[in-house]
């Protein structure tokens, strides 16, 4: 079962989710940014409405249910019914598991503060968090060959402490499309080091692979988080050794493989589609016994240009799942399209995108250039900052 909030729907945002449903082009249904939609997944329509007509009427909210043989629904609500509805207790107990999903929900939504357990300790999540990249590869596609080396990739990781990073994601293999894979043991041979040495730092490691073989390693090595692009699919063994080194896991939503990714991409309903393949992974990442999860949207994995910035537009829609967001955004090729810039001239964009991100509810911001972003963040979160 899926509960999704829609979130700054425009024209064609609205007509795309009353399609999805059945309703006729000519529908009635407006979209009103004051009002709240929810849209109901694999719900049978016929008790959800049940529900609604439970309802006293001045809470009861309007209902849209799909036609056969979908088993999908709209529901609109003004802000003030749905607290009520979640905070009503007469509710009878053939109704109990849609009143408590919808409260569940609301809980999800409304969440802004996380502390996950790390080997090496708590990671407070309160506000935004800078988590900047260390990629140790010959063949990034913005610093690829710059940090091989590990004293000069141990002066970058100094470098984006002192700048604000609370996060040092550290990756020996490039994802970058049409990247051609490397072995687990050069993977290593290329980050093994360095998470040594910054593991007597004052910082948190996170390690960029999907391979458990070397996902292993670094958690032994001082590592933290393991930021897999897979979301755990790649390698079978990956989500046991999250779990047995209870260590958060970001997953990360990407149609395909980093070589083929880009290769005509295609979604029939973009938001939907990751937000429901997100959903599905943090289930069964619970099943296998972690308890701490990062959700990514995947920006520039299998994405098309104009997904990118759907993606970012909607961004507040991830929020329902309840799981700190991470916004990968820095250099990518979007904004380099947007802006007709190379991946070193794409700071602005960067910096525009991620202040986007959280205004939207991200939580992470992945960065290549930590004190730009973290200054630009400061200025945005403004006088929650100075109080802090």
């Amino acid at each position: 079962m899926i509960l999704r909030r829609l979130a700054n729907c425009n024209e064609a945002d609205w007509q795309q989710e009353l399609e999805a449903l059945g309703a006729s082009a000519s529908s009635t249904w407006r979209y009103h940014p004051g009002r709240i939609y929810l849209k109901w997944l694999g719900f049978s329509g016929e008790r959800l409405s049940a529900f609604m007509e439970h309802l006293p009427d001045r809470l009861r909210p309007r209902v849209l249910v799909a036609r056969a043989p979908h088993q999908a629904a709209l529901t609109e609500w003004t802000p003030g019914s749905l607290e009520e509805v979640v905070s009503l207790e007469a509710i009878p107990d053939h109704f109990v598991n849609l009143s408590g999903r919808l409260r569940q929900f609301r809980q999800n939504w409304n969440r802004r503060q996380w502390e996950m357990s790390t080997p090496r300790g708590k990671l407070k999540i309160t506000e935004p968090l800078i988590m900047g990249i260390l990629n140790v590869t010959p063949d990034s596609f913005s610093d690829g060959g710059q940090y091989v080396n590990l004293e000069a990739a141990l002066a970058h990781a100094r470098q984006m402490m002192a700048e604000g990073a609370a996060i040092i994601d550290v990756g020996g293999e490039s994802t970058r499309p049409g990247a051609p894979p490397v072995s687990a043991e050069e993977e290593w041979r290329r980050i093994g080091p360095v998470i040594s040495e910054l593991s007597r730092l004052e910082c948190r490691i996170s390690v960029d692979t999907y391979k458990s073989e070397v996902a292993q390693k670094a958690v032994e090595a001082g590592a933290d988080i393991i930021n897999d692009v897979s979301a755990l699919r790649f390698d079978p063994h990956m989500a046991h050794v999250a779990a047995a080194n209870q260590v958060p896991v970001v997953l990360m939503h990407m149609k395909g493989v980093p070589r083929t990714m880009q290769k005509n991409p295609s979604y029939d309903h973009l938001i939907e589609e990751i937000y429901t393949f997100l959903q599905l992974e943090i289930e069964r990442a619970g099943q296998s016994g972690i308890k701490d999860v990062i959700i990514d949207p995947g920006i520039g994995f299998g994405k098309r240009f104009e997904d990118n910035f759907e993606i970012l537009r909607r961004l507040a829609e991830f929020r329902g799942l309840g799981r700190p967001i991470l916004l990968g955004a820095s250099r990518k090729s979007f904004i380099g399209s947007r802006l007709d810039a190379p991946p070193a001239e794409r700071l602005i964009g960067t910096v525009s995108a991620n202040l986007l991100g959280v205004q939207e509810g991200a939580n992470i911001l992945r960065v290549h250039d930590v004190r730009e972003n973290q200054q630009a963040l400061k200025m945005f979160l403004g006088s929650r900052v100075l109080k802090a």
